[in-house]
C-alpha cells in the first residue's frame, strides 16, 4: 500500500499563489536564474565532464535545469 506522500505529482501542479504575480515571481528567480547560466552556458567539449552531482553529467545537468525551466 502507498500513501500520498510517495506518489509522484503529476505536472503541470497547482503553483504557490505568489507565481500568480509576475514581479514577485521574477524577483524569485532572477538569482536562481543567474547562478543557472553557469550550468546552461558551457562548451560543447565540457558536456561528458562530471558535475558534483554524481547523477549529472554537465550535459545531464543543462538538460534537467532547461527541462524544468519549459516546465
Amino acid at each position: 500500500m502507498t500513501n500520498a506522500t510517495d506518489e509522484i505529482p503529476y505536472f503541470p501542479a497547482i503553483a504557490p499563489a505568489v507565481f500568480t504575480d509576475g514581479a514577485a515571481t521574477a524577483a524569485l528567480f532572477r538569482p536562481v536564474l543567474a547562478d543557472l547560466a553557469e550550468a546552461v552556458e558551457v562548451p560543447d567539449a565540457a558536456l561528458p565532464a562530471p558535475t558534483p552531482c554524481a547523477s549529472f553529467t554537465v550535459a545531464g545537468l543543462r538538460d534537467h535545469v532547461l527541462g524544468w525551466l519549459q516546465h
